[in-house]
């Protein structure tokens, strides 16, 4: 009966000592599981702080790439311009040097029609 008794008050102090494990476990695995979210919590405002912080580099390199692209259409429209001021001066030189053929032309007719006069009065 004695052996009896000692096996259970053994017994008890097994339950006890396997209750107060349980507790241990349960108490580490919330600290394990509020330590996770505090942890995760901080790398989500590093990752909110990255993203900003590239959001504005972003942003900064489409407003240079803005600006390169407006000087960009302001050359091709100053381009645009100066070959139309070219074109109106090859326009006009070439219209100058057929007004100046036909003018040449008018000259030569005209001392070819003075030397006709004067050689026909020598005849």
């Amino acid at each position: 009966m004695k052996k009896v008794e000692a096996s259970i008050c053994e017994t008890e102090i097994f339950e006890e000592d396997v209750q107060e494990i349980e507790e241990q476990l349960q108490q580490e695995q919330e600290n394990t599981i509020s330590e996770l979210d505090e942890k995760l919590e901080l790398m989500i405002e590093m990752l909110k702080n990255r993203r900003d912080i590239l959001a504005k580099a972003v942003n900064q390199h489409y407003k240079k790439q803005g600006i390169f692209l407006l000087e960009a259409k302001k050359n091709i429209e100053r381009r645009k311009a100066n070959l139309s001021k070219v074109q109106s001066k090859i326009d006009g030189l070439q219209d100058g040097k057929q007004q100046n053929e036909s003018k040449l032309d008018r000259l030569s007719d005209e001392f070819t029609n003075l030397n006709k006069t004067f050689d026909s009065s020598f005849h």
